[in-house]
This record gives C-alpha cells, structure tokens and sequence, in this order.
C-alpha cells in the first residue's frame, strides 16, 4: 500500500550548496489507511489513562504554561533543553510499547469507556495497528 499523502520536511543547513546536500524527513500521512479507524478506536479508548502519567504533555502550549507560573526563584538552577531523535518511530520496541500500554490501561481500567471491547480486543487491535502501520 502506498501512502496518501508523501511530503518532506526540509532540514536546511548553512552549506552555501544548499541544493545538492539538502536533507530530507519523509512525513507519511496515514489518513485513509487500512488501519486509520482502528487506531482511532485505540486512542479515543486509551486516551483518559494519559492523565495518570505525570510526565505527559498535552502539548507545547500546556506545557509554556506551566512553566509561565513558576517562580524566578523555582526556576533557579533549571537548565532547559531540546533533543531530535532520529528515526523516533521506526526504533520504538513495538511489542514493549503494547505491553506498557495495555499494564497502564489494566491498572486504570475504571476510567477507560470500552464501548463493549474488552482490553485484549484493544490489544489485538495495537498490535494490528502498529505492525501494520506505514513506519514499520
């Protein structure tokens, strides 16, 4: 199956050839895949236990925002940092990662609405999604 979409995001350097040594990063859009609504279902399912891990950011602006409340003297001796991964996707431990996430959905499965699935039905349908997804 081919992608629906193939853009690429440019990684521009200070090389005056810029042309001939320019990077790129495939971006792959899996919308309209075979296993976009599936992975949908996970993530609507699975989504309520985010908020039992206390290191998840919703996003950047979240984030800024708590940041925003600390303290001059909180933020004393902070040091702040970005990292790039590269190939983040494509070297993730696929079946560890379903295992940690279906041990996190066991212990909070009183917040989870299932819609008559059961967990091992989610599971299947991770394993599915992952394994079959444009990035492995």
């Amino acid at each position: 199956l081919l992608p629906d979409l193939l853009a690429a995001l440019s990684e521009i350097s200070s090389d005056s050839d810029i042309m001939e040594k320019c990077k790129v990063r495939p971006i792959v859009s899996c919308c309209g895949s075979p296993t976009e609504r599936l992975a949908w279902i996970c993530t609507h399912v699975l989504s309520p236990v985010l908020e039992q891990i206390p290191s998840h950011l919703q996003n950047i602006h979240g984030h800024l925002e708590d940041l925003a409340k600390l303290s001059p003297e909180q933020l004393k001796g902070w040091k702040f940092c970005t990292a790039d991964v590269t190939s983040l996707y494509t070297n993730i431990d696929i079946q560890g990662c379903v295992e940690n996430v279906m041990e996190l959905a066991s212990e909070h499965r009183d917040k989870l609405k299932l819609y008559g699935l059961e967990l091992r039905d989610i599971h299947e349908m991770l394993e599915y999604v992952f394994g079959k997804a444009y990035f492995t």
